[in-house]
């Protein structure tokens, strides 16, 4: 989930265009959820917009809608503690949820790209209502076509300080605007072995490293590289493209071709463990996931890479940020993530440094 400040939020819908004056806002309900396609469990956010400031409801409902018919009534879910939500800049978590007084609500349910996604909310007894309804996208077809690893030519020795370079080829939907995210994620598991001795039986453990996200540099690639939000949202401001965001728009016979980069340190990171072993065998699995997108969170994050860009202030031009919610404010979408990944296999040996197969 992303938050930001209620004061950059205007509405970029058809036919309404807000123009900031600190007596002329009235309190809204603030609906925010980012849905993925294949999760078992759903989470929408709920707060009240009150100027520039965000309250916390007194009370609440989120229900969920497939094609027209009830799918799930959300419960609440408090844990506040707990309640964790990934920088996605950063790939850290931070609690920030708590920090922005939203309430959470889950629910389970089944999407398939085509289906109208429709979420309702109330707050404080029926105080406020809003909705918001949604087509499930599309994935497109993607495969790893190349992995070149790249040595940083000032340490020609480490295999930490490079960068690996991928080439990803896709096929898009003929005949339709279509909307893409671009992530990059690793998971590792390495197993270690220790040689019996006079003392002690041979020995052998693993070490997982469960999945997680990795920096995606934004590379020299044109389709990633295009900073700036589209024109038909009327922002002239230039940024980097921090979420690897991008549209069809640019493909000529409906296929894609994309340049990648990232650090090779989480996936040549040498095995670590709180024992001496003897010898070691490691498998990484590095992966590109491109999720279909709603054009709303097309446009909400390109403006959002000017806002995190810019020293936003009530000084400047606001950022116009995209809204999908009726009779409130905020975003709903849900994405459909595609997956292609690949393989590195290393093994270690005392004295014999690391050999790697691919």
């Amino acid at each position: 989930m992303l938050f930001v400040p209620v004061l950059s939020i205007l509405l970029y819908s058809c036919t309404k265009e807000l123009t900031y004056h600190r007596d002329d806002i009235e309190p809204q309900l603030l609906v925010n959820a980012q849905m993925t396609v294949g999760d078992t469990l759903h989470v929408v956010y709920l707060a009240i917009s009150n100027d520039v400031t965000v309250e916390k409801i007194k009370s609440g409902s989120v229900r969920c809608l497939v094609n027209g018919k009830p799918a799930a009534d959300a419960v609440l879910d408090d844990r506040d503690d707990d309640l964790f939500i990934t920088n996605e800049r950063t790939g850290l978590l931070d609690n920030k949820a708590s920090q922005m007084k939203q309430t959470r609500f889950s629910f389970k349910a089944d999407f398939k790209p085509g289906d109208i996604v429709r979420i309702e909310a109330e707050a404080n007894d029926g105080a406020f209502k809003a909705a918001s309804e949604v087509i499930v996208p599309k994935a497109p077809e993607i495969v790893i076509a190349d992995t070149l690893y790249q040595k940083d030519p000032s340490k020609p020795d480490s295999f930490t300080s490079g960068e690996y370079r991928i080439r990803l080829k896709g096929k898009d939907f003929a005949g339709e605007n279509n909307y893409y995210r671009i992530k990059m994620g690793f998971s590792r598991i390495d197993k270690m072995f220790k040689n019996a001795d006079k003392d002690n039986d041979a020995k052998e453990w693993d070490s997982i490293w469960d999945f997680h996200y990795i920096t995606l540099d934004k590379g020299n690639d044109a389709i990633l590289n295009d900073g700036a939000p589209v024109d038909d949202l009327d922002l002239y401001d230039t940024s980097e493209n921090l979420f690897r965001v991008f549209s069809d728009k640019m493909f000529t016979d409906g296929t894609f071709n994309i340049g990648l980069t990232t650090p090779s340190l989480a996936v040549n990171e040498n095995p670590s463990s709180t024992e001496e072993f003897d010898h070691a065998e490691s498998e990484s699995t590095l992966s590109v996931i491109v999720s279909g997108i709603t054009e709303e969170e097309y446009h909400y994050l390109k403006a959002l890479s000017i806002y995190l860009f810019r020293d936003e202030s009530i000084m400047t031009e606001p950022v116009s940020f995209p809204d999908n919610v009726e009779g409130g404010v905020g975003l709903v979408s849900i994405s459909t993530p595609n997956i292609a990944s690949v393989k590195f296999h290393r093994t270690f040996s005392e004295g014999g440094g690391f050999i790697w197969t691919y």
